[in-house]
């Protein structure tokens, strides 16, 4: 069995959550590309393999639970940076308008 797949995809899952609370996107970016491509790997090799037990089953829905369970609070994390880049955004809209505006009455 490809544990090393398996104990590569929970570390980045990891790291991936770490560069979230530092806010690093852009990195978060790289690293869950990085994990897909892992993940994209070990179901390639799960057909063949010689012992494709429930053994193996079992450990590819642990693996996959637990991922759900790392990246959820990430997932609600994300939305709410998301809204509040959106605010920002949008206020700033405003003010520049409000800016012309001025400066086309001066």
């Amino acid at each position: 069995m490809p544990l090393s797949l398996f104990e590569n995809i929970r570390s980045l899952t990891l790291k991936a959550n770490e560069s979230i609370k530092e806010n690093k996107i852009e990195q978060c970016n790289l690293i869950l590309a990085e994990r897909q491509n892992l993940l994209e790997e070990l179901f390639e090799q799960v057909p063949l393999m010689p012992d494709k037990s429930s053994r193996i089953n079992d450990k590819l829905i642990e693996l996959g639970l637990w991922i759900q369970e790392q990246d959820k609070p990430n997932i609600v994390d994300l939305l709410a940076k998301k809204h509040e880049n959106s605010q920002k955004f949008i206020k700033q809209v405003h003010n520049n308008k409000a800016i012309a505006q001025y400066k086309k009455i001066r």
